[in-house]
């Protein structure tokens, strides 16, 4: 809980909140004092940070200092100087804790619902059910990188700097299109809408043209074309993809884990899932692939 409220007063300190949390962060700055204090301390220490040079001569110089002041005699203080090294001391402690908290990246997580974020570049992000996205404090027009871990639709503003996302599979690097990534321990998919983009996995770079889909599991790497675009922002809308990545599709939605394994999870097929009933989902995806997939302790599972 700390952590987020950390993240986003950076993000909005750095002018990277999402324009539709804004409003409610200012709404959460009046109608809560103790989080408007603490954001004032923050700002306060953001502003003054941001003017200093922190150069490696100056920590060592100081450092240096500080060693020679310890080597020398000192007097017993009064009771009143302890005072001031005492708020001295707390002072430096807070400088340094946001020293750090300056330097952290920004993260969002959604969770049963699906947002959309834009960034001070103007690119959107569309996220999915429980994913999660996260950038360094400083992204502008100059430094466009996430990392991104679930899936998201991503309309990227067009620039002469490249836009990266980077993930735990590959990553992908724009100039300016609209595509979706999907990417979790099991799956590696990137469709392209519009534009092109180069996917670089396993030190290969592979380009894609519009209406390209790259697709990667843990034996195969397949480029081919799809004739319409999978989708996740009313309902699951599957186009000719692999069991697996419908499998995928499920455990991101639901919250799921999963126990499958064989030959017949690379079978293509085209479904429309509900997102609020997981009853039904197995019951079309059963009918359709003719097995009997069931959930048991949050895992799917083949009984």
């Amino acid at each position: 809980m700390y952590q987020e409220r950390e993240d986003r007063i950076t993000a909005y300190l750095s002018g990277n909140l999402p324009e539709q949390e804004c409003a409610l962060f200012l709404e959460t700055l009046e109608s809560n004092p103790s989080f408007n204090n603490e954001f004032l301390v923050y700002k306060q220490i953001w502003e003054l940070t941001n003017q200093l040079s922190h150069s490696s001569d100056c920590i060592q110089s100081g450092w240096a200092d500080l060693q020679k002041q310890l080597e020398t005699p000192v007097k017993p203080l009064s009771l009143h100087w302890l005072k001031l090294a005492a708020s001295i001391s707390i002072l430096a402690v807070i400088s340094v804790s946001m020293w750090f908290f300056g330097s952290t990246d920004i993260s969002f997580t959604t969770r049963q619902n699906v947002m959309e974020y834009r960034l001070v570049d103007n690119s959107t992000i569309q996220m999915h059910y429980n994913s999660t996205l996260s950038y360094a404090k400083d992204f502008n027009a100059e430094n466009r990188s996430v990392t991104l871990d679930g899936a998201a639709y991503f309309k990227i503003a067009k620039s002469e700097k490249p836009f990266v996302i980077h993930t735990n599979n590959g990553e992908v690097t724009v100039y300016g299109t609209q595509f979706t990534v999907f990417s979790n321990d099991e799956l590696f998919t990137v469709e392209l809408h519009e534009g092109s983009v180069s996917v670089l996995f396993d030190g290969i770079s592979h380009k894609l043209e519009p209406g390209e889909r790259f697709f990667s599991d843990n034996t195969t790497l397949l480029v081919s074309s799809f004739k319409q675009a999978s989708s996740w922002s009313d309902n699951l809308e599957l186009h000719d993809v692999p069991l697996s990545y419908i499998i995928s599709q499920l455990k991101l939605t639901y919250g799921l884990s999963s126990d499958l394994d064989g030959k017949w999870l690379r079978d293509n097929y085209t479904l429309s899932l509900p997102k609020n009933d997981l009853t039904a989902c197995l019951t079309i995806l059963n009918d359709v692939v003719g097995k009997n997939l069931a959930v048991k302790n949050q895992t799917i599972v083949l009984n």
